[in-house]
């Protein structure tokens, strides 16, 4: 199903930027408990890689997104190295 995105921080186009180089996906995962800023947010272990559809590149360096679900995956480990 499509789903229209607003990417504005930094965090978040730092991960276009990596997509869009490397020709790539990424995944959308809920979050099961805590908040999304400030830490402490507990994922579920289960996502779904959301298809780039459309991109529309921002002055301000954000994007404009439509992405499509493509398929699930699962959350083997985590890494706290970049944003």
């Amino acid at each position: 199903m499509p789903m229209s995105l607003h990417i504005f921080e930094e965090r978040y186009k730092a991960m276009m930027r990596d997509c869009r180089k490397a020709s790539t996906t990424f995944g959308i995962v809920a979050i099961r408990s805590g908040q999304e800023t400030g830490g402490g947010a507990v994922p579920y272990e289960v996502g779904t890689l959301a298809q780039l559809d459309e991109v529309e590149d921002l002055p301000d360096g954000g994007y404009n997104l439509t992405v499509v679900g493509a398929s699930r995956f699962q959350i083997d480990g985590y890494s706290h190295n970049r944003p």
